[in-house]
C-alpha cells in the first residue's frame, strides 16, 4: 500500500511516484532545490509558490497535471503571475473535450504534456508561455 486517502487527495496530492502515475496522466519534473527557487531543465520556480515548499532542499521531484499548467501566446505583463517559462510546441492532439500538447521548455529540458480547453488552439512550431498552477503542482517523496 502505497497512500491511502479520499480520492481527491489522491489525485491532487499524491505522496509517492507510483501513486502519481497510477492515479491518472502526470508529468515528472526533477530539480534542485537552491535557496529560494528550486531549479528544472531549462526554468525555475519561487520555492515560495509550492503549497508544500517547507523543508525543500536538494534534488526535488513534483508532480503536475496536464491540466495544473496553462498555455499562453506570450509572457504575461502582470507582475506577480503564477509561475512559468517560454516554450515551444512539439506536438498536440485534439481529444474533444481538450486539446493535449507536448511542449519543449525554451532553454532545453525534458518534453512536458499541457492540457488545453477546445478553443486554446495552438499549431506545432508555435512559441507558447507555460505558466504553472502552483497550488496543483506535488512535490513526491
Amino acid at each position: 500500500i502505497e497512500q491511502i486517502d479520499a480520492p481527491h487527495a489522491l489525485y491532487t496530492a499524491p505522496k509517492t511516484r507510483f501513486v502519481a502515475g497510477f492515479i491518472g496522466r502526470t508529468n515528472f519534473i526533477e530539480g534542485k532545490a537552491n535557496g529560494g527557487d528550486i531549479a528544472f531543465d531549462g526554468f525555475s520556480i519561487p520555492r515560495a509558490a509550492l503549497r508544500q515548499h517547507d523543508g525543500l532542499s536538494g534534488a526535488v521531484t513534483l508532480s503536475v497535471r496536464p491540466q495544473g499548467m496553462r498555455l499562453l501566446r506570450g509572457q504575461p505583463s502582470e507582475p506577480h503571475a503564477k509561475p512559468g517559462f517560454p516554450a515551444k510546441v512539439v506536438d498536440r492532439a485534439y481529444l474533444g473535450e481538450f486539446w493535449t500538447y507536448g511542449v519543449m521548455p525554451a532553454g532545453g529540458g525534458a518534453k512536458l504534456k499541457v492540457s488545453s480547453p477546445p478553443l486554446d488552439m495552438f499549431a506545432v512550431d508555435d512559441a507558447v508561455w507555460v505558466e504553472f498552477d502552483p497550488q496543483q503542482m506535488a512535490v513526491i517523496h
